[in-house]
């Protein structure tokens, strides 16, 4: 059962939460509409938007106004763009105006690829028109195709994939795109309908960014609140809403030859809800983990890259915004405990089902796996469920519930309940935010857990705060989730002052910020671990090149020997260091850009420890894409020196947006080991692809860098729409 102190404390969170929305004040604004224009001739999606009817349809855009460098001011170059659609799709055609079309920067071609350092326009649809749920669809001058969904205006999922395609092409007076989403790709509701739309366009050359609806900074495009409308859509079209996407593989490891077959069916049954059934799943396209090393003695969160499981992701989601100086403390529903146990190994999924829905203000989420037995683990069922209640005008309440164990066969289940808050109102115009959470974990044989999370956030563009408390208990321990770290309180506070200077001509934005993290074990109170950081400041020019500066305190207080990479084993006892840390960034708007940063930590665990970070982007051109890392962590004790290396490189070659090849090579001194990671992949249309994948492994010995694993698979993927 729940603690009474934790209840007490669930009971004046949501009294505090309901005090805070009534400080939001209800400001209507005019949101700008254009009208969608209906078309039964054939639109060849070329990028000339040369039809009869582009010329017909409704124009918008013209003067966007910026809110990147200077709010409110209109942009330097012009943006039109236009709706049409027909009975199968709807299309976007937008011309990006310029007047030094010399001066257009577009670097990346792959799918996915963001092109957010490029000239680059980001469409963002509400198809539902609930101000909460939608897509985005962002493209540059070389077609580049990148997608997510969003959830409650907060959550980017970004690695949806929704069958679309786009044509772009530079012209004289700019470029221009040619956009076309089939209705099957995106939930709607039959008949008429009026989407909630914004549209956002970058120029890299000067560092402006400016939007049709609403031109405060500390707004995404994404935020359908602030979206403006699409009226005269009126679909009629008939479908079975049916997606069945077959696979074949072919593997060749060390040596051995081996095949399979399987596939993914998706049904939307009904406009808001979706089932996708996985079966015989084969993941051989998925990029590989990029390789860090752990210099705590917690483990480390490495992202899901698996399609299946990131699609819908954001109805699983319980928690808080991940703020980017801190990692997750907790994730109740980590899908990759799915098909990898313990130790990083894959395990086989015989299949999984996943049902994802909202009817009316309700969500549902339903994910069901069978994963085969292995040498190391037994089969094993695994459950979640997850149902959330939109409340307030961008707020919700919900409850999950996982069930099973990927590494035992003991019957183990988490259950919790969240709030999150989420305005942008709260004194008149600004953004804030509320989470909150309790969990329970249950295990037969093992004390029941409990983690309780409560968050605070003002993230806005002048001032930037927030405040998390979390608690989370000794025997908490979700078999299909993450926890850092158990047996601990945690306060974590930042701060952040963040003035624009709109009369200087060199500099456009300072950052001066604190923030803290405190862990203290529970029932003892005294501080195990402090961190107090000071970034005195971070200053970004008008070029978009930056500067930083960043003095850290760190304490911490390991009551058993750990190991890191380099130095061995750290022995238990009190520890007290400084870190001084500076920095800069070359804006990666030119060909060449790059990222720097020196850190000096005295006496780190009573070492002497240097980081030197270097960053390299190297744009060749349109086809050829070069990013690389580096990291030397240097060690330094009475007579003894040790440095870790570890080093990456990534280099994307693109034919077209749709053909291409990605190389990545990671190597690092602690394992004495290099992988290689190939992957071709040709889209010949859309929902049709084929990868040509190579993993291989080396090993540093006696004769320099020998071959230890190597695998090549072959993947061919078709989608039929009914």
């Amino acid at each position: 059962m729940f603690e009474p102190m934790v209840g007490f404390k669930i009971r004046d969170t949501f009294a505090v939460f309901s005090l805070l929305h009534l400080l939001s004040g209800n400001l209507a604004a005019d949101k700008p509409v254009i009208q969608a224009e209906y078309t039964s001739d054939t639109i060849e999606l070329d990028g000339l938007l040369d039809e009869a009817i582009w010329a017909q349809a409704m124009k918008s855009g013209a003067d966007m106004l910026q809110y990147e460098p200077r709010q409110g001011v209109p942009m330097s170059q012009k943006t039109e763009f236009m709706v049409v659609y027909d009975r199968e799709n709807i299309y976007f055609g937008v011309i990006a105006h310029d007047t030094e079309p010399e001066k257009i920067v577009a670097s990346v071609m792959e799918r996915d690829e963001v092109p957010f350092h490029d000239d680059s326009v980001f469409l963002a649809i509400d198809t539902m028109d609930d101000n909460r749920n939608g897509y985005v669809f962002w493209t540059n001058p070389n077609g580049v195709k990148y997608d997510a969904s969003v959830a409650n205006n907060a959550s980017l999922n970004a690695q949806w994939d929704g069958i679309w395609n786009v044509k772009a092409r530079r012209t004289k007076h700019g470029w221009q795109a040619e956009i076309k989403v089939p209705f099957s790709t995106v939930r709607h509701r039959p008949g008429a309908n009026d989407w909630g739309f914004n549209i956002w366009r970058k120029l890299p050359r000067n560092g402006e960014a400016g939007r049709w609806s609403g031109s405060r900074p500390e707004i995404r495009t994404y935020h359908f609140a602030q979206a403006g409308k699409i009226e005269g859509i009126n679909i009629n079209r008939k479908s079975l809403n049916l997606q069945v996407t077959p696979y074949l593989v072919g593997n060749i490891d060390d040596s051995k030859t081996s095949g399979d077959a399987g596939g993914d069916v998706r049904y939307r049954f009904k406009p808001n809800w979706t089932t996708h059934l996985t079966f015989n799943t084969d993941f051989a396209e998925t990029e590989v983990d990029d390789r860090r090393l752990n210099y705590t003695r917690f483990p480390l969160l490495f992202p899901e890259k698996r399609d299946f499981f990131l699609e819908d992701a954001e109805v699983f989601t319980v928690g808080q915004q991940v703020l980017s100086w801190s990692a997750p403390e907790i994730v109740p529903y980590f899908s990759r405990r799915i098909g990898l146990n313990h130790d990083r190994q894959i395990t086989d999924i015989d299949y999984a089902v996943k049902l994802t829905g909202h009817e009316g203000k309700y969500h549902v989420g339903i994910l069901n796996a069978g994963i085969a037995q292995s040498s190391m683990t037994p089969d094993a069922n695994l459950t979640i469920a997850r149902i959330k209640r939109d409340v307030f005008e961008q707020s919700s309440v919900g409850l999950i519930s996982t069930f099973g164990d990927p590494n035992s066969d003991i019957e183990s289940s988490t259950h919790g309940l969240d709030f999150r808050h989420r305005t942008d109102k709260v004194f008149g115009d600004k953004m804030f935010e509320a989470n909150s959470y309790l969990l329970s974990s249950h295990t037969p044989g093992e004390n029941p857990g409990t983690a309780f999370s409560m968050e605070f956030l003002y993230p806005n563009d002048r001032i930037n705060a927030g405040s998390t408390y979390y608690r989370i208990d000794d025997s908490f321990s979700p078999k299909l989730g993450y926890v850092r770290r158990s047996g601990v309180n945690k306060f974590q506070n930042h701060l952040s002052w963040q003035p624009r200077l709109n009369d200087s001509e060199i500099i456009r934005q300072m950052f001066l910020s604190y923030t803290n993290n405190i862990y203290t074990s529970l029932g003892e109170g005294g501080g195990e671990t402090m961190e107090n950081g000071l970034l005195l400041p971070r200053i970004v020019f008008e070029s978009t090149d930056e500067v930083y500066f960043k003095y850290s305190r760190f304490k911490d207080n390991p009551e058993s020997d750990f190991s890191v990479p380099g130095v061995g084993s750290i022995q238990e006892g009190d520890y007290q260091w400084n870190a001084f840390t500076v920095g800069a960034g070359l804006s990666n708007k030119r060909k060449l850009g790059a990222t720097m940063n020196l850190a000096l930590h005295d006496r780190w665990y009573d070492w002497e420890r240097t980081d030197y970070r270097l960053g390299f982007r190297w744009s060749i051109n349109q086809y050829l894409l070069l990013t690389t890392s580096h990291l030397l962590s240097h060690f330094e004790r009475e007579l003894v020196d040790e440095d870790v290396l570890l080093n990456s490189l990534r280099m994307q070659i693109n034919l077209s947006p749709n053909i291409g090849l990605l190389n990545v090579i990671q190597h690092d001194s602690y394992t004495d080991t290099v992988g290689i990671y190939s992957r071709f992949r040709w889209e010949w249309s859309p929902g049709k692809e084929m990868f040509l994948v190579l993993r291989q492994g080396y090993r540093d010995g006696i004769r320099g860098f020998e071959l230890e694993t190597e695998r090549y698979s072959l993947k061919l993927a078709t989608s039929f729409i009914f």
